[in-house]
């Protein structure tokens, strides 16, 4: 017996104290546990969420037509946490009835418009108006020991409903008891004679929710957006298919895929810890193949094993998910781990459609796109008719040749950059590249390697199954190169390096040779895509002759690829078998222009490409593309070099701390200190990084200055020549893509322009031969109070490059911009309080010019109407001074249409850069109008306006079909649909002449302006300059 004489006593550390009060508190029992972890899970949800509960014995119970499904925000939030802290461990299991009762909430809502009605969204800027969403994704969560155990009479499926023929609402039959094997998985299992839990999920499941829910043509609205993650058969054998043709079985009827597309509920069921009569998961791939059996279903005791494997099969039969945690952790994992997969569902990106595109003078556009369901990626030739109408049919698919080629074994040429810095270019192999790669990311091996070269070998066993080799192409723009196009003259200043010449006196280094000497350069379209790689595809059509280029044809397949090494410790996110999560490498679009490499045994003229990354990296990379054809023993030739926020000079200082990630493109060009250079804006820190379990700078210094950056490199080399700062005074950040000017038409860029996402516009004097010397003045700042007319600093960011005309005023520019932004997941609305955005045309007063322009007070305001969709604007004089002699420094035009004094195109913004019509002065601004009246259907919907670049009022050369405007208004634009969201819009005169192409723009078939819209009668007339390079001449000198 224990005394005070026999015992010691030994003090327990403070820390042992806290966790075992904690345990005492929060985890002693299974009750506890629970509530524990859902309410540490459930703190971290948004009011984007909404959220409804009851317990599975007495007390709450959901009711339609009663209980309300609101924003997990404010009241709502505080009743669900008060009722899971009272929620007692009594009573039996009553699961299937609560189930049920889930599922009949889901049915719900006809003719109901109000929060009790599971579909509706109410309109952010007014209470009382709203929306039914046909696309809205249901979920039920189960957390419960797994045993149901209570009676239950009424249940909405028939008895053994799994074991039945279903005709299911897209037309496929679920065949039921004595179907294909690839369906084995949801009807074997014995008769029970009950309805289990099983039949339940399949029920609400495979049965379209609201048959209400019609097209205009009366059928079905089938447009919830699946989920198809997992391309293996019943025995784990990876399954192709292209995404277009019928779906095969294997895949339609695989449990890891929710094809869906109709209203229905995913079940996730989380058993406490408890074993039933199956193995979990081990069983999981026999139950699969069809070699093992359910257990039937019984009610005979409240402890039946089988009603645990029953709650198993009913997550399965809802492509729901099945989670046994035998502790707090795994179940605060579990919880975690759907969560974060109902949110990543919920965000995906619209199905693919048009993109981007670039027109060629052979009449063809090369669109890209890809399909959120898989982040496959696309890429089509198509032909395109005089009016700018795309065809459907496409000339070839690089998607499908490659993905064929890879399956055929066929090895590919893949180039990477082992390192920062130039001279790193090696073979992506394991012998290139695997030291390397594995010095970022140790689970990168041999197999993994050949995974991400496109091998199959391993697919559905160690890495994800892939619909097409090719990764989803988001937010790259395609570049187009064929035979050389700077259209320089060999005239630079004496002693350029451009300029030396033999012992015959001649040029050693002509550009016109160079032109020459690449006349049949194959053509080939580079472009990024997020499966870690830069592609090079055979930009040559079917027609083209081996004659006509110096590389055999072989239309759209691929030439080689790059994979940067900045996205090296993103690489192995491609590749889980489950649970994959989109993350984006190679996002950005590449720029490409013909450049002078001074020294070297590669000295002469050569075609550079340089690619950012977007949210792939903080890092931009440059390749050599003078030859179309390449092999992996080129690595060397090929790639230049990558610079990014761990570069460093050849002192070992860290040089490139402040670059953000590489949202804006970066430009190329020539300047007077007799380099070319490669300018990279310092871009930006999305606010939301910190929540990726991939980034690493969210508390990096770089994310918090309040100054932007602007590197300057050597084009040749890579290296920092100077890294231009903004001021201190004035807050800066998200310096976005800049363009270069030249003012003396020399073939020598004078001055670059940039625009931040404080709306501010920067100038930065590059006119001096030392880089010492070169200066970065604010041209533009707004300095309003936010009210309605006077934008303060952040209510309209530029992302947008600028763009430059002559000022007929002056020999300088006039700088032509856009604001707005189209970032995040808050930029996809609009509400009454949303800013009104505009596009800007600000003075340049030339060289050594301070000259701020603060807000608006001296610009001249141009005014935009609308109707009909169709669109119109003044033409008021932008003189270069008032009457009184005050200068006037540009004009603006407010993104802002009325109707009844009711805005029509709230959130109307310009996130793509102006198209230049340098020939006549005018620009074509491309707008976003986020939202529109169908949210299940994610058109991007938008305007254009032809704008006099020199004033801002209506361009000449505009109709616009049926639109009609009051006295002193000009038609200048109309709505349209499948705008652009990055880069720029592509235009190019009509073959054969006569009007301007805008290839893939359709006319807006009712977002907006009017209900009559005449779109087939818009057009703009007279031909465009067509240019691909980002250097702008003042041409009116």
């Amino acid at each position: 017996m224990n005394s005070s004489t026999n015992c010691t006593l030994v003090k327990i550390p403070s820390t042992q104290q806290k966790n075992f009060a904690n345990w005492y508190s929060y985890y002693r029992t299974r009750n506890l546990s629970s509530r524990s972890a859902i309410a540490n899970v459930f703190s971290t949800l948004k009011s984007n969420i909404r959220v409804v509960w009851q317990t599975i014995n007495t007390g709450t119970k959901l009711v339609k037509g009663t209980t309300r499904f609101d924003p997990f925000a404010g009241d709502a939030r505080t009743s669900f946490f008060n009722w899971l802290y009272a929620v007692a461990n009594s009573g039996g299991t009553e699961s299937r009835s609560r189930i049920d009762a889930a599922g009949q909430m889901f049915t719900y809502g006809k003719g109901v418009n109000d929060s009790t009605n599971p579909y509706w969204e109410v309109d952010p800027s007014d209470s009382n108006k709203g929306a039914e969403l046909s696309c809205r994704l249901n979920y039920s969560l189960l957390v419960t020991d797994g045993y149901w155990n209570q009676s239950a009479s009424g249940l909405t499926p028939s008895n053994d409903y799994s074991r039945g023929a279903i005709s299911l609402p897209d037309g496929v039959t679920y065949p039921g008891n004595g179907g294909s094997v690839a369906s084995k998985i949801f009807w074997n299992v014995p008769v029970s004679g009950l309805t289990s839990m099983a039949d339940l999920a399949l029920y609400y499941w495979a049965t379209n929710l609201r048959p209400d829910f019609k097209k205009a043509d009366g059928t079905a609205k089938l447009d919830v957006p699946p989920s198809i993650t997992d391309y293996t058969d019943q025995n784990g054998k990876p399954v192709a298919w292209d995404g277009i043709s019928t779906m095969p079985a294997s895949i339609y009827f695989n449990p890891a895929n929710d094809v869906a597309t109709w209203p229905h509920v995913v079940q996730y069921m989380i058993a406490l810890g408890i074993s039933g009569q199956l193995n979990y998961p081990g069983d999981y791939a026999q139950l699969r193949a069809g070699t093992k059996q359910w257990p039937a279903a019984s009610t005979k005791t409240n402890t039946e094993p089988t009603n645990l494997d029953d709650t198993w099969r009913a997550a399965i039969n809802s492509r729901g998910q099945y989670f046994s945690a035998r502790d707090p952790a795994t179940l605060s994992t579990a919880l975690q781990t759907l969560l974060t997969r109902i949110l990543g569902r919920n965000s995906s990106g619209a199905p693919g459609a048009l993109s981007s595109s670039v027109l060629t003078g052979d009449g063809v556009v090369y669109e890209t796109g890809y399909n959120s369901a898989n982040y496959s990626g696309s890429l089509k030739a198509k032909t395109v008719d005089v009016d700018g109408n795309v065809s459907t049919n496409a000339l070839w698919s690089a998607g499908d040749l490659l993905t064929a080629r890879a399956k055929a074994g066929d090895n590919r040429v893949i180039f990477t950059s082992t390192a920062v810095g130039a001279g790193n270019g090696a073979a992506f192999t394991s012998t290139g590249a695997g030291t390397a790669l594995k010095a970022v990311d140790s689970t990168i091996d041999g197999n993994m390697i050949a995974y991400l070269r496109g091998d199959t070998t391993n697919e559905g066993t160690l890495f994800r199954v892939r619909a097409s080799t090719l990764g989803a192409i988001i937010n790259s723009q395609v570049a187009y190169v064929g035979a050389p196009s700077g259209g320089y003259k060999d005239a630079y200043p004496t002693g350029a390096p451009e300029m030396e010449t033999g012992n015959d006196g001649a040029l050693k280094y002509s550009y016109e040779k160079f032109v020459n000497d690449h006349l049949k350069r194959a053509p080939t379209i580079y472009v990024g895509a997020n499966d870690g790689m830069l592609h090079a595809f055979d930009a040559t059509l079917p027609t083209t002759k081996s004659d006509d280029v110096d590389v055999t044809p072989s239309p759209g397949n691929e030439r080689w690829a790059y994979v940067p090494f900045t996205v090296y410790d993103k690489l192995s996110y491609l590749t889980p078998v489950s649970n994959f999560t989109f993350r984006p490498t190679v996002d950005g679009a590449p720029v490409t222009r013909d450049v002078f490499f001074s020294s070297g045994t590669n000295k002469g003229w050569h075609t550079i490409l340089v690619g950012g990354l977007r949210l792939g990296g903080r890092g931009v990379y440059a390749l050599d593309v003078t030859d179309a054809a390449a092999s992996e023993t080129d690595a060397k030739s090929k790639v230049l070099w990558e610079f990014n926020n761990t570069s460093k000079n050849a002192g070992g200082t860290v040089v490139g701390a402040n670059l953000g990630y590489t949202y804006g493109r970066p430009n190329i060009g020539r300047l007077a200190n007799g380099k070319w250079v490669v300018l990279v804006p310092s871009g930006y820190f999305p606010s939301d990084t910190a929540s990726k379990p991939y980034d690493k700078y969210a508390n990096d210094a770089a994310a918090k200055r309040t100054q932007s950056s602007l590197f300057v490199l050597d084009a040749q080399s890579g290296e920092l020549i100077k890294e231009l700062v903004t001021p201190t005074g004035t807050t800066s950040y998200g310096l976005t893509t800049p363009v270069l000017g030249d003012y003396e038409n020399d073939q020598i860029d004078d001055v670059a322009f940039a625009g931040d996402l404080v709306g501010n516009l920067w100038r930065f004097d590059l006119t001096n031969s030392d880089p010492n010397k070169w200066s970065v003045s604010l041209l533009y700042q707004p300095n309003g109070d936010g009210t309605a007319g006077k934008p303060g600093p952040e209510d309209q960011p530029i992302t947008v490059m600028p763009r430059l005309f002559p000022d007929p005023t002056s020999p300088y520019f006039m700088v032509v911009f856009g604001t707005g932004k189209y970032l995040s997941a808050s930029d996809n609305t609009a509400t009454d309080a949303t800013k009104v955005q505009s596009v800007y045309g600000i003075r340049d007063r030339g060289p050594g010019s301070t000259n701020t322009v603060a807000g608006r007070s001296t610009l001249v305001a141009q005014t935009l109407v609308e109707s009909n969709n169709a669109r119109g604007l003044t033409r008021s004089p932008v003189p270069a001074t008032t009457q009184d002699g005050t200068a006037i420094d540009g004009w603006y035009i407010d993104l802002k249409t009325t109707s009844g004094g009711t805005q029509t195109n709230k959130g109307e913004r310009v996130v793509v850069d102006a198209t230049a019509l340098f020939d006549s002065g005018r620009a074509i601004i491309t707008s976003l109008i986020p939202g529109n009246d169908d949210p299940c259907n994610p058109v991007r919907r938008g305007a254009i306006l032809v704008v006099d670049a020199a004033t801002g009022g209506a361009a000449t050369g505009v109709n616009v079909g049926s639109g009609t405007f009051g006295s002193g208004y000009a038609a200048a634009g109309i709505r349209v649909e499948n705008v652009p969201i990055s880069g720029s819009l592509p235009a190019a005169t009509a073959i054969g002449g006569g009007k301007i192409a805008l290839p893939g723009l359709t006319m807006d078939s009712g977002g907006g302006g009017g209900s009559d819209d005449d779109g087939a009668s818009f057009h703009v007339d007279d031909a465009v300059w067509r240019r691909r390079s980002w250097r702008e001449l003042n041409n009116g000198l």
